[in-house]
C-alpha cells in the first residue's frame, strides 16, 4: 500500500511540475487586470501551494532529525563494548537497532565461553570485522567453527593463545572467507604439527594478506611456512624469532616468491647468512622494512640504503645488532633515495655520508646508548646537515651540544615533534639552558616536546621560558619515565 501511494504521488508531482512550468510562461503574457479580476481563485491557488510546501518541509525536518540522531548514535556506539551493544542498545527501539547494523566492530573476547557463545548467536556477529581472543579455550574455537556468519571478519588476533592440537583442529574448520590478517605472536603449544595443519590444510588462510608470527624459528617451522600454498600472496609479513637465529634455517626460502610484499618485519635473524637477500630485485614493491635486532654487516646495510631494487622503500628501521666497525662510504654518483621518509638507524659512525640519503625524511630516529666520541661526533655531523630540513618528527639521543644545534639551526623550522632520550641515565646536569630556550626563533612549528628519563633536561626557569617565548606558542611538552 505504501509503495502504491508513493507511486501515485510521484506521478502527480511530475504532472503538476510540468503544468507549473507551463503556467509560469503563460503568466508573463497576461494583462495585470487578470490578477485583479481573478484574485479569489489566485489566492486559493497560492494557499494550496503553501500547504504543499508546508507538508514537504515537515517531512524534510523529520528525515533530517532521524539522520542526525542516527549519526550521533553511530558515533556513540564506537565507544561501547559488545556486551552493552548486544544486551542494551539494540533492545531500545527499532531506529537504535537499525543504526547498530551500520557499525563495524572490533571485538575483544576473554576466556569466557559464555561471551563467545553470545557473540556467535547475536545478529551483530555479521558486523564484526576484527576479533581478538584472549586466552581462548578449545570450546571457544569449537563455537567459532560452527558459526556461518563471519563473512565480514578481516582480522583475527590470537596472540598469546594456547594453540594445541584440539584448538587448531577447530580453528582450521572456521569459515572466515574474507579473513585477510592473522596474528599469532607467542602462541603456546603451537608445535610444528599444529603449524602444518593450520598452514598446509586449512582454507581459513586462503585469502590471507597479512601474517604476524613470533615463534621459535626452528628449521622445521621455517620449512612449514615456506611450503604453505596459502602464504604466496602476502603483502605484510612480520616474522619474529624468539631468540637470535645464528644458523641458516631457510629464511631465504620463506621469502621466496613473496613478490607482492609491501611490508616486511623480521627480528632476531642473522642476515649475514643471506647476502643480497633483500636487494636481489625480489621486493620491488616493498615500502616498509624493519630489520631491527637482526645481525647484518655494514656493507649489506649500506646496500639496502642505496639499492635501486627497493624503489618504493619509504620506511627503514635498521637499529641492528652488529660488531662490525667498518666504515662504509656510500656512493655519491647515484641519486639519493627520494622515497625514504622514515629512517630508524643506530650505527651512524660507520656511515659518514648518511645525510646524503635523508633529503626527503619526515621522521628520523637515532638512539645511541652513550656519548662515545665516534658516535657522538657522527650524530652532531648528521643533524647539522641541511638535508634534514624536511623533518617533522625527530627521536634522538640528546646532550647539551645536540640541544644547542636543535634550538639554533634553521634546518628544523618544519619540526613538529621532538622526542629526546638520555645517553647517560645518571646525568643530572642541566642540558637545555634557559637562555637557549628564550633565544630560539626557529622551532616555530614544534607542537610536542617529550624527554624520557631526563628530569634535569632543563631548570624550572627553563620550563617557564617555553611559555614566555612566542616561538613555542603551539607547544606541549612532557616528561616520561624511561623504561
Amino acid at each position: 500500500m505504501v509503495t502504491d501511494i508513493e507511486s501515485v504521488l510521484f506521478d502527480e508531482m511530475t504532472s503538476v511540475n510540468s503544468q507549473l512550468i507551463s503556467l509560469a510562461s503563460k503568466v508573463k503574457l497576461v494583462d495585470n487586470r487578470y490578477f485583479v479580476n481573478n484574485s479569489g481563485m489566485i489566492d486559493e491557488f497560492i494557499e494550496n501551494i503553501h500547504e504543499f510546501l508546508k507538508q514537504v518541509d515537515i517531512h524534510r525536518r523529520k528525515v533530517s532529525s532521524e539522520q542526525l540522531n542516527s549519526d550521533n548514535l553511530f558515533h556513540i556506539y564506537q565507544f561501547l563494548d559488545l556486551k552493552n551493544l548486544v544486551h542494551c542498545c539494540q533492545l531500545v527501539c527499532k531506529s537504535w537497532k537499525q543504526t547498530l547494523n551500520r557499525v563495524n566492530f572490533t571485538v575483544k573476547v576473554d576466556k569466557s565461553k559464555t561471551m563467545i557463545g553470545q557473540l556467535v548467536k547475536s545478529s551483530l556477529i555479521t558486523n564484526v570485522t576484527s576479533l581478538r581472543m584472549q586466552h581462548p579455550t578449545s570450546d571457544m574455537f569449537k563455537s567459532l567453527s560452527s558459526c556461518k556468519k563471519l563473512q565480514n571478519l578481516k582480522t583475527l588476533d590470537l596472540n598469546y593463545s594456547r594453540l594445541g592440537k584440539t584448538a587448531v583442529k577447530y580453528l582450521a574448520k572456521c569459515q572466515m572467507p574474507n579473513l585477510t590478517e592473522l596474528k599469532l605472536n607467542n602462541a603456546s603449544n603451537f608445535t610444528e604439527i599444529e603449524a602444518k595443519e593450520l598452514f598446509h590444510s586449512s582454507s581459513l588462510l586462503s585469502n590471507i594478506k597479512k601474517l604476524e608470527i613470533q615463534h621459535e624459528m626452528s628449521k622445521e617451522f621455517i620449512e612449514i611456512l615456506s611450503n604453505s600454498k596459502y602464504l604466496k600472496n602476502l603483502s605484510h609479513l612480520n616474522l619474529k624469532s624468539l631468540k637470535m637465529e645464528t644458523g641458516n634455517y631457510g629464511l631465504d626460502l620463506c621469502l621466496k616468491d613473496k613478490n607482492d610484499l609491501e611490508r616486511l618485519e623480521i627480528r632476531r635473524f642473522n642476515l649475514t647468512n643471506y647476502p643480497k637477500l633483500l636487494t636481489d630485485g625480489s621486493f620491488m614493491n616493498l615500502t616498509f622494512l624493519d630489520i631491527a635486532h637482526c645481525s647484518i654487516s655494514n656493507r649489506e646495510l649500506g646496500d639496502l640504503l642505496v639499492s635501486p631494487n627497493l624503489p618504493k622503500l619509504a620506511t627503514l628501521h635498521a637499529s641492528c645488532s652488529s660488531t662490525d666497525n667498518s666504515i662504509i662510504e656510500l656512493p655519491t654518483d647515484i641519486h639519493t633515495r627520494s622515497s625514504l621518509t622514515d629512517l630508524n638507524f643506530s650505527n651512524i659512525a660507520s656511515f659518514p655520508s648518511l645525510a646524503n640519503y635523508c633529503t626527503n625524511l619526515l621522521k628520523l630516529t637515532i638512539i645511541i646508548p652513550s656519548i662515545e666520541k665516534k658516535s657522538s661526533n657522527a650524530l652532531i655531523d648528521l643533524i647539522s646537515s641541511p638535508n634534514l630540513s624536511n623533518l617533522k618528527r625527530l627521536d634522538i639521543s640528546c646532550w647539551d651540544e645536540i640541544f644547542e644545534i636543535l634550538f639554533t639551526s634553521p634546518n628544523f623550522t618544519k619540526l613538529e615533534e621532538l622526542h629526546s632520550y638520555p645517553t647517560d641515565f645518571r646525568n643530572t646536569e642541566e642540558l637545555l639552558t634557559t637562555e637557549l630556550i628564550l633565544n630560539c626563533k626557529t622551532l616555530i612549528n614544534l607542537r610536542l616536546f617529550q624527554w624520557y628519563g631526563m628530569r634535569q633536561v632543563t631548570s624550572e626557569e627553563g620550563e617557564e621560558a617555553f611559555f614566555k617565548n612566542p616561538t613555542f606558542s603551539k607547544l606541549n611538552f612532557d616528561y616520561q619515565e624511561f623504561n
